[in-house]
């Protein structure tokens, strides 16, 4: 099963199951289920729980991949002038639940014994891809 979580249609991808971020969506998908585990743009507006909830859903040698706005990126450019605030501000609010970089997605999943694989940042987007071992 490839799921990709999607916080509304604009998100779906081909060839994914496109499962949209609830409580109840998520818990419904079969533990151990999950060859691919996409999150795009998606992780800020998950709580620990829905994303501890999700990580079990992945199988063994099932990969996960994260993407979304790197916090730390944003901030230290905003900081140094390269962005203007007005630019930087939505980037990481806009109903976020909480703000995540490439080192704090890269640490979690580390910590529930995934082997990362691809860990960058782009500009301002981060991109995590890790295996469970």
């Amino acid at each position: 099963m490839q799921v990709n979580i999607i916080t509304d249609q604009t998100g779906a991808v081909p060839n994914f199951d496109n499962v949209l971020l609830s409580n109840e969506n998520i818990s419904s998908i079969p533990d151990s289920a999950c060859t691919h585990v996409r999150l795009d743009n998606v992780i800020d507006f998950m709580s620990e729980q829905q994303v501890a909830t999700l990580l079990n859903k992945v199988r063994h040698h099932g990969v996960v991949e994260v993407k979304s706005v790197d916090a730390t990126t944003v901030i230290s450019q905003m900081y140094i002038g390269s962005i203007p605030f007005e630019e930087g501000a939505p980037m990481l609010s806009s109903g976020k639940a909480r703000l995540t970089s490439a080192a704090l997605i890269k640490q979690a999943l580390e910590q529930r014994g995934f082997v990362v694989e691809f860990a960058a940042v782009s500009k301002t987007e981060y991109r995590v891809v890790a295996k469970r071992s």
